[in-house]
């Protein structure tokens, strides 16, 4: 689940580092987006990606390591979950995610997503919001993408409160960074081990901080009550 669908205000485009297989694609389109600009690092998700979202005009693909420099040559570890692949090494992940492993390492190429932009033949001031999940490496590429900062309106990204990848940035470093550009903190759910999804929002007011909480409330207690039900109906279920 992608957290901005609880922004308050119409998201004209996103950019998204860590696409993966861009499994939040069906919800990018229900919230009116088709703009999307996807990077990955994995050069073997070209293909699967390049099919995906083939009927989607107005998306393009980058294939690259997002960071804060061009063109310098990386180590990618791919898991064996696959989404737990990085550029960094594993920190804590490995003590509370045992079955979780290295198999396997790809040199790949940097480059700053403010660089590839400028490559495409797209209209760069449509795209007002970002999504990034690296792994230990989004305030990487936050510093590769700053020309984007001034134009974005809210980002999510992936924050820690450990070193869950040896040499990760803590979700305190995000914030001061983030709020050079006016960018404040909303909501977080730390829905793992040291590590968890932040929403930021630019320059936010109180109606953008009430609209977005109400969202997120009324989402939350939808979920539980969706739980509560589904766990009488399986004790029924069982009983019967």
């Amino acid at each position: 689940m992608t957290l901005l669908k609880f922004f308050a205000k119409p998201i004209t485009g996103i950019i998204h580092i860590g696409a993966h297989e861009a499994q939040e694609l069906k919800e990018y389109l229900l919230c009116g987006c088709k703009d999307v600009l996807w990077v990955e690092a994995d050069p073997s998700k070209l293909d699967f990606l390049t099919e995906k979202i083939k009927s989607h005009p107005d998306m393009r693909i980058g294939i690259f390591a997002a960071s804060d420099t061009d063109n310098e040559t990386q180590i990618l570890n791919i898991a064996n979950n696959e989404q737990s692949s990085s550029l960094l090494d594993f920190g804590t992940h490995s003590d509370t995610h045992r079955d979780t492993v290295y198999i396997q390492t790809i040199p790949v190429k940097t480059q700053r997503v403010d660089t590839w932009i400028k490559t495409l033949d797209v209209d760069n001031t449509i795209y007002n919001a970002a999504n990034i999940d690296v792994q230990g490496y989004e305030l990487k590429v936050l510093k590769g993408m700053s020309s984007c900062l001034s134009r974005l309106k809210v980002i999510e990204l992936e924050v820690n409160t450990e070193e869950v990848y040896k040499g990760c940035a803590l979700i305190h470093e995000i914030d001061d960074y983030l709020s050079h550009y006016k960018f404040r903190r909303v909501y977080v759910n730390m829905w793992g081990q040291g590590y968890g999804s932040a929403l930021y929002l630019y320059k936010p007011n109180i109606s953008d901080l009430l609209v977005s909480f109400l969202s997120i409330l009324t989402y939350s207690i939808r979920k539980a009550r969706e739980k509560v039900l589904s766990k009488i109906s399986y004790n029924i279920y069982k009983s019967s």
